[in-house]
């Protein structure tokens, strides 16, 4: 029989898809693999646990029932933020202080080591071990001949919920190059709570939001031009990683940073992306210089992979995690 497991991009980018091939996620008594999946969030490799970003009220019954030699809770976002994160949606806010609320001091209960992507959210987990861990790629572009076809430029702004600050800040932008440009499609993944601006738009594409499996799959499918990621300076997202470097990479896609320092440590400007600064109208130009230049676009694009491949490398979270859980493979 079949188990059927609910994943996200925390829990495959830092670690199912590195360790795929030695993960056991279905009943069957078949060749031994030695990390078993006992739930959406559990992972679990002789006296190792593994939790990532969430936990069940099953799963966290089952954490206590045993004595772990490591428990490792895995979190990629700053939940001791969230009181300064005006940018954020309120709903969004509310779910994530009630899961910091109720569920998250009993899984620290049971922690021994937190792993994350940045320091800033590791400063706050002062009893246990703490480990800096980026996330990795799950594939990236290998053909960039959308650039060679400029009848109809593809733009995308591939930010969740989580982003819609970031989106409001940019929407105005976006509109007018809408407007301006009929050849330029604009892609977000808002549906119907897109920005008013972006509303009605011919060229304006606000699709709904997708499961992350289909929006892993349209990111590989698809090809786009220009992908965006505007992320405004706050606590919050100042904690994020570089995640949306290896989405953009995955779409064959130039980007365009913010100047914080999640892009700035790993950017090298105009070479695989373009640091902006907080200023709408530097956007704008940036978007209309690169719009006219698909040559510079797809160099950038290319040197995206390229950073993609290196610095989000499958094979260093497969690294980390097969010393972690003490596995002796390579």
């Amino acid at each position: 029989m079949l188990q059927r497991f609910k994943n996200n991009p925390t829990i495959d980018k830092y670690f199912r898809y590195a360790l795929r091939e030695l993960i056991c996620e279905t009943f069957y008594r078949g060749k031994k693999k030695p990390i078993k999946r006992l739930g959406s969030n559990l992972f679990v490799s002789g006296d190792c646990a593994v939790v990532v970003r969430y936990a069940t009220t099953s799963e966290l019954r089952f954490l206590k029932s045993r004595s772990w030699q490591h428990c490792y809770y895995v979190i990629d976002d700053d939940f001791f933020s969230l009181d300064q994160a005006d940018e954020l949606p309120p709903e969004y806010v509310a779910r994530l202080k009630k899961f910091r609320a109720d569920s998250l001091p009993q899984i620290l209960s049971v922690t021994t080591d937190v792993v994350a992507p940045s320091e800033r959210i590791l400063d706050h987990y002062h009893d246990v071990r703490t480990h800096l861990l980026p996330p990795c790629h799950m594939g990236v572009a290998t053909d960039f001949t959308h650039f060679d076809k400029m009848d109809g430029l593809r733009l995308v702004f591939a930010g969740t919920r989580s982003h819609r600050g970031d989106l409001n800040f940019l929407e105005d932008v976006l509109a007018d190059v809408a407007r301006d440009r009929p050849n330029v499609c604009v892609t977000t993944f808002f549906g119907k709570d897109a920005p008013a601006s972006l509303q009605g738009l011919a060229n304006v594409e606000n699709r709904k939001a997708l499961s992350w499996p289909a929006f892993q799959r349209m990111m590989l499918s698809e090809r786009f031009h220009l992908a965006l990621a505007p992320n405004l300076d706050s606590t919050f997202n100042n904690a994020r990683s570089f995640n949306k470097i290896l989405d953009h990479a995955a779409m064959g896609a130039a980007g365009l940073y913010s100047s914080t320092p999640i892009f700035q440590d790993v950017i090298s400007d105009g070479e695989n992306g373009i640091l902006i600064g907080p200023d709408a109208s530097h956007w704008r130009e940036s978007i209309e210089t690169l719009l006219d230049n698909p040559s510079q676009m797809k160099r950038m694009a290319q040197g995206g992979v390229d950073l993609a491949k290196e610095i989000g490398d499958p094979d260093k979270v497969r690294a980390f995690w097969l010393e972690k859980l003490d596995l002796g493979l390579t």
